[in-house]
C-alpha cells in the first residue's frame, strides 16, 4: 500500500526532502511502519509519569529522557528534571 507513496522535492533547492506525499492515512502509516522497519531504532518511555508516550532515541540524543520539550518542561517546573553529572 505504499507503492504510490513519493517523496517531495524542493524546486528552490533541487534536493530530495525527508517529506512524503501520501495519498490517504493508511498509506502515511504503512510507510512509517515500513521506514521503522529498515531503521530500527531503540524506543523508551516518557519519564514524566503523567504521560503514556514512547520515542525513538537517535544516536545524537542517546541521554534523552522525555517526548517533548512540553514534558521536560513540566517536569523542570516540578523540580524533577535529571540531570547527569559531569565528571571532573
Amino acid at each position: 500500500n505504499i507503492y504510490t507513496a513519493r517523496p517531495q522535492m524542493d524546486l528552490a533547492q533541487e534536493k530530495f526532502t525527508s517529506l512524503w506525499q501520501c495519498s490517504y492515512l493508511m498509506q502515511a502509516i504503512y510507510l512509517d511502519l515500513y521506514q521503522l522497519l529498515l531503521n530500527p531504532g531503540e524506543y523508551h518511555r516518557c519519564a514524566n509519569l503523567e504521560c503514556s508516550n514512547y520515542f525513538l532515541i537517535s544516536g545524537r540524543r542517546a541521554d534523552k529522557r522525555y517526548c517533548c520539550n512540553r514534558c521536560a518542561s513540566k517536569m523542570g517546573k516540578q523540580g524533577k528534571t535529571y540531570r547527569p553529572h559531569k565528571e571532573k
